[in-house]
């Protein structure tokens, strides 16, 4: 198969296919015996920069950061090139399929099996060659977000009480039964969207430090707003740091966040 990539492991008396790609569950080798002309990866993303050329100085001012704060990044876009050994398939129908498949759609978990442990999200599109009696070609293109997600990327976040009332840590989902204070913390320096499940409505209170929990357990909400959370799902902004939340009412609560992103 000269410079194609093939793994020498066996499943069910076929040869498996290394450095693959997995679509929504589609594997390019177990789905249609496509073999890379090369080992996939996806292309670092071009940063988003701003500059303003000041006529009669030197250089140019950067505003790259101005509106963010960090650097912002547009979307990852290339292409993968595979070949097929039209003795397996036959190549009409392969195409055909491949097309119905892939083409145009857009996919919310794209794997690369050299990096097993994150997905990509984006739109794909495809072009084919037929070539010779032996071997027919396929490209896929893509255009991905910018940042790759963790594929298990739900967790339970780590109750701190420690950094409030104690040496107790709690995890995952809690109950509330009159009040319940946690310290949500976001790692990432980014704000997640959280979901907050409930068993039944209740209120939440926001504290911007513990000072400000502090008086306001001394008089027990008294003077603050609460947001209301109904019954079912809640969706939930957590800034990047401490968030200190105080929980009032009768419920079952499930707290859950993505983990972030990674370039």
């Amino acid at each position: 198969m000269g410079d194609f990539n093939y793994s020498k492991m066996e499943r069910d008396n076929k040869r498996i296919g290394v450095h693959s790609i997995t679509f929504n569950g589609l594997n390019t080798w177990d789905t249609w015996h496509m073999a890379p002309k090369s080992r996939p990866f996806v292309v670092a993303p071009q940063v988003k920069t701003e500059y303003i050329d000041i006529p009669g100085a030197d250089g140019s001012l950067d505003y790259t950061e101005v509106l963010t704060g960090k650097p912002r990044y547009a979307s990852r876009t290339g292409q993968w090139d595979f070949i097929i050994d039209n003795g397996y398939v036959n190549w009409p129908d392969l195409y055909s399929d491949i097309l119905m498949k892939l083409h145009g759609k857009y996919f919310d978990e794209i794997v690369l099996e050299d990096d097993p442990y994150y997905k990509w999200k984006g739109r794909l599109s495809v072009t084919g060659q037929f070539g010779n009696k032996d071997y027919s070609s396929i490209s896929i293109s893509y255009v991905l977000d910018p940042y790759k997600r963790p594929l298990d990327s739900k967790e339970l976040p780590n109750w701190m009480w420690k950094d409030l009332f104690g040496n107790t840590i709690f995890y995952g989902s809690f109950t509330v039964r009159g009040v319940k204070t946690h310290n949500i913390l976001n790692l990432t320096d980014d704000i997640l969207t959280a979901t907050i499940n409930c068993t039944n409505a209740i209120k939440v209170y926001e504290c911007d430090n513990k000072t400000q929990l502090k008086d306001m357990l001394t008089k027990y909400f008294d003077g603050y707003s609460p947001i209301w959370l109904g019954a079912g799902d809640n969706q939930f902004n957590v800034a990047p740091g401490e968030n200190i939340l105080v929980f009032n009412g009768n419920a079952v609560v499930n707290f859950t966040y993505e983990r972030g992103k990674f370039l």
